[in-house]
């Protein structure tokens, strides 16, 4: 399998592989980043085995923590405790094992330090218990850079249908959005408006903030992805402000001059470190419609 990106972890699953003794794993980081997959195809290295194999092996437990129960751990348990069939040893894989309750992690913690005949892989992308995490070696993957996304797409033979500065360095926050057409429509109609913007107030039109009850109002329309639509705007404010310094710009829009005739150096700045404020701010669920109208109010006034 071709890994792109994360060489760190990629180098310690090879050293992994060399160990006589498989340890147990966790594989941390961000959603969409290779996780996963990278923890089925070490699997399928140890065992011996095919992707397509992985699931149907005797020697191999694959199980999401989204669905996981108490009841299951029993399961989990019996198929720990016996001897493995092909292999050296048999493993479990939890994939969204961050998902699973406090009560399902004490209760498994007996399951891994008894099982002395199982490996454990926990694919995580917030923290585990400690009693959980103290006894695995932790693998740690971090978002892949904009030339590492375009990589992938170059792999697959793909041209992604949003902005590679949207996909926050996950090809899987990518597949999850790329047939999404709301937001498709919604980021060609921004590209639109600012390649051809005559004045501020303009946005306020393409954001549909003027009405209190607007049909087509902006945030609520697209909440689930505002990060992303300000991740889009923080980039162009980013490459107006580099254009402006005659420094290398990135072409995220066709058409910078019109931003260019309509926002000083310092106006573009500053807007682009109130975008990153709101960038961090916003992936907090109490980010509301006014605190987006506060953002679009000072692009424009």
């Amino acid at each position: 399998m071709q890994f792109i990106g994360n060489l760190s972890a990629v180098k310690a699953m090879e050293s992994y592989c060399k160990k006589e003794n498989w340890g147990n794993l966790t594989f941390s980081g961000p959603k969409g980043v290779g996780k996963f997959t990278s923890a089925k195809a070490l699997a399928c290295k140890l065992v011996n085995c095919s992707e397509t194999q992985l699931a149907t092996h005797p020697d191999v437990y694959l199980c999401d923590g989204k669905e996981m129960k108490v009841e299951d751990i029993t399961t989990l348990l019996n198929f720990s405790m016996l001897m493995p069939e092909k292999s050296f040893k048999k493993i479990v894989i939890i994939d969204n094992s961050n998902e699973l309750s406090e009560i399902i992690q004490n209760k498994l913690l007996k399951v891994v330090e008894e099982g002395n005949t199982t490996t454990f892989f926990f694919v995580a992308h917030q923290k585990l218990l400690e009693t959980i995490e103290s006894r695995t070696f932790s693998i740690v993957f971090s978002k892949l850079t904009a030339s590492e996304m375009e990589q992938y797409f170059n792999s697959i033979e793909e041209i992604p249908t949003l902005p590679i500065c949207m996909l926050q360095g996950s090809i899987g926050r990518y597949n999850e959005l790329k047939e999404d057409a709301v937001l498709a429509d919604t980021v060609l109609c921004l590209k639109s408006t600012l390649e051809n913007l005559k004045n501020k107030s303009e946005l306020f039109q393409v954001f549909h903030v003027l009405k209190e009850k607007d049909k087509e109002e902006f945030f609520s329309s697209n909440k689930k992805n505002i990060d992303l639509i300000i991740a889009f705007l923080k980039e162009v404010f980013f490459n107006l402000y580099m254009k402006k310094k005659q420094l290398h710009v990135n072409a995220i829009i066709n058409n910078l001059e019109a931003l260019d005739s309509v926002y000083s150096l310092q106006e573009s700045a500053s807007i682009y470190k109130k975008l990153q404020q709101h960038y961090l701010s916003c992936k907090d669920a109490r980010y509301s419609k006014n605190d987006f109208f506060i953002l679009i109010a000072y692009m424009v006034l």
